[in-house]
């Protein structure tokens, strides 16, 4: 798992040679060699910024870490080409699977990673585009979930390299070009800011004929909401009403933008992340999300997938064992100290409190309360 040089901590095992440049032929760290608090320190003097170290998951994720690596690589490169191809990768694992399956332990480790959390945008963004295509009315737009996937892998470029100066020359013309855009009704947009982060993402993918149109309207969009407070002004009119993919697409890349956010925060500050759930009822209901494809999120995106460990509310650990298809948020749980197993949903006394630590390489790396 490739992690911010800031999360390593003396214990983590490297998983790969580490080598002071590119023209190094001298491993700086040997792989399978844990880390110490000398070698971090060296580290982060030589400038690294991401580091690759063993992570062990009891989380059989959908999307394995074969694929989530090239499309963090794809991504940070700004390959174009790699970028199509492991989108369809994602979207092709997500198809066949019944539900999204994905590590909760590993969020206690990327806040800062903005090249895994897009990953994670991206997956739960194909899983919620691959609910909307099944559940849509006869009047809605078809989501291409190759395109939704893409723009969710690419939709942060702006944050990734807003200090290039060529991007500082984006300007409005640039980002509603009449031309490339006749669909789109400009008096929509009331007002913008031109040092956008979404302005400068979709600099960077405008003139690429690799990228459909759809992708760059999502990316433009990207920060707006429902209440026509978004850094762009987009009228609740436009929103509401527009059928375009780009504009759906949009409002997923919100919802799990959000749902990412939430995730991270309530893991990292060990609340309950059942909060989530109530949180994001609670932001779509007052218009900040859209509601319908929050609710067909909540619906089939387990909160708790097989796999991951939790505490509970009586302080003893479980683990995941089945979901509870009438409530994601409640599974089944197995607590290894009693041999028993508990439905979450029939147990009203008995809540999950926490997510439990992480292993790395077989190693529990305790976390500060």
């Amino acid at each position: 798992m490739t992690i911010s040089i800031d999360k390593l901590r003396p214990g983590m095992v490297v998983a790969e040679n580490i080598y002071i440049n590119e023209n190094s032929s001298v491993p700086m760290i040997f792989a399978n060699v844990p880390l110490t608090d000398l070698t971090i320190k060296q580290l982060k003097e030589k400038g690294k910024q991401f580091i690759k170290v063993k992570f062990k998951k009891d989380v059989e994720e959908t999307v394995n870490d074969e694929i989530q690596e090239i499309a963090m690589q794809s991504v940070r490169n700004f390959d174009v080409k790699s970028t199509l191809k492991v989108a369809q990768d994602i979207v092709g694992k997500i198809l066949v699977a019944k539900y999204l399956s994905y590590d909760l332990s590993k969020y206690s480790l990327q806040n800062e990673d903005v090249y895994q959390r897009v990953v994670d945008v991206c997956c739960f963004a194909t899983a919620l585009g691959k609910i909307y295509n099944m559940k849509r009315g006869k009047d809605t737009v078809q989501i291409d979930l190759n395109n939704l996937a893409v723009a969710a892998l690419l939709h942060k470029l702006g944050t990734i390299y807003q200090d290039e100066n060529n991007l500082k020359k984006a300007k409005w013309d640039v980002a509603l070009d009449q031309k490339k855009f006749q669909k789109y009704d400009k008096d929509s947009f009331v007002k913008y800011n031109p040092d956008l982060v979404p302005l400068y993402s979709f600099s960077i993918l405008k003139d690429n004929p690799g990228i459909d149109s759809t992708v760059k309207l999502a990316v433009l969009l990207s920060e707006e909401d429902m209440m026509e407070e978004g850094p762009l002004g987009v009228t609740k009119e436009f929103m509401n009403t527009n059928t375009n993919q780009g504009v759906v697409m949009e409002k997923i890349l919100k919802i799990c933008n959000y749902y990412e956010s939430l995730l991270t925060k309530v893991i990292n500050f060990h609340k309950s992340p059942s909060n989530v759930i109530e949180i994001m009822k609670f932001v779509s209901k007052n218009g900040k999300l859209d509601e319908n494809l929050t609710n067909l999120f909540l619906s089939y995106v387990p909160l708790y997938p097989i796999g991951v460990t939790v505490e509970l509310s009586n302080r003893k650990v479980a683990k995941v064992v089945k979901i509870n298809e009438e409530l994601l948020d409640k599974p089944f749980v197995f607590v290894e100290e009693d041999g028993d197993y508990y439905d979450l949903a029939r147990e009203l006394n008995l809540t999950i409190t926490d997510i439990c630590d992480y292993e790395l390489d077989n190693k529990i790396v305790e976390r500060t309360r």
